[in-house]
């Protein structure tokens, strides 16, 4: 899934990309449309391996190894918004608008809140 994003802002107001650099397992940020990158969050250990990224409401929320992360300030910090580990490995998400949906190892979950209150299973 998305391991780079284009910004609806950060410090320029036409946005920017953000990419997840896999081989060092941090986040690097262009604001050349992608022709050089710069290191974003370089102390990612805390937060397991990042593995997706997603822009909802100008909020980056991550899925990572450990649970998904947020910030507020375009991938240069992050806090934790679920890291329960009965959710198993967050491994990609996708929003509808409505819902954060959050592929994990143990199946598929949503939430209405971009994961503030938790997540719970996808009910049709």
């Amino acid at each position: 899934m998305p391991q780079m994003i284009k910004t609806s802002g950060g410090p320029f107001s036409h946005g920017e990309f953000l990419r997840i650099n896999t081989q060092k397992n941090y986040i690097e940020s262009s604001e050349n449309g992608g022709t050089s990158w710069a290191p974003r969050c370089t102390n990612a250990t805390s937060y397991g391996k990042f593995r997706d990224l997603l822009e909802v409401d100008r909020e980056i929320i991550a899925a990572t190894s450990k649970g998904i992360y947020v910030s507020n300030n375009w991938g240069r910090s992050w806090s934790s918004r679920c890291t329960n580990s009965f959710y198993g490995d967050f491994l990609n998400l996708q929003s509808d608008g409505r819902y954060l949906l959050a592929n994990t190892s143990m199946g598929l979950y949503y939430s209405n809140n971009k994961g503030v209150a938790g997540i719970g299973d996808k009910e049709d």
